[in-house]
């Protein structure tokens, strides 16, 4: 079963930057003039077909990979809601994970909360990249005042003149 990944990452992770999925992957160019860019991947468990985070990788055409992050389900309370009310705990091989092969072709991170995985995503980019996070902020506030300003718009006609009685 697929992981759904340009799902997954561009509407679920929703990450504030202009990137490309290519496969199971998502790439994002930080710096235009050094190549510096961010690739993430779901993070491989020691079960085949199984997953427990994402990996973020920062990668240099000149000088390869730079730093790798794993940036763990179970850390970021992912999947704690889901956890809970299936009674999973840690140490019972369910907790905290996705896993490919599913019954059905659900994404197997339905149902995650993804928010605490983006920040941290963010947080990372922003070591190694302020430009790009700065430029990030300013789109997602940018996007944030648009959604505002489509909000405050009235649910009723507008009608000219007197009411009448």
């Amino acid at each position: 079963m697929p992981l759904h990944a340009p799902l997954f990452f561009e509407k679920f992770l929703a990450l504030p930057y202009d990137g490309t999925v290519i496969g199971n992957s998502y790439y994002v160019t930080l710096n235009e003039d050094s190549g510096l860019r961010l690739r993430i991947d779901f993070y491989s468990t020691i079960r085949d077909g199984e997953y427990g985070g994402l990996r973020a990788s920062l990668l240099s055409p000149d000088k390869g990979t730079i730093d790798i992050a794993v940036l763990s389900f179970t850390d970021h309370d992912t999947f704690a809601a889901r956890d809970a009310r299936l009674q999973r705990h840690p140490g019972d091989g369910l907790h905290g994970v996705i896993r490919e092969v599913r019954r059905d072709d659900r994404p197997p991170w339905q149902g995650g909360d993804f928010t605490s995985l983006r920040r941290a995503v963010v947080d990372y980019v922003e070591v190694w990249a302020p430009a790009a996070a700065e430029a990030a902020r300013r789109r997602s506030a940018s996007a944030a005042r648009q959604s505002r300003k489509v909000a405050e718009l009235p649910t009723r006609p507008m009608t000219g003149g007197r009411r009448a009685r």
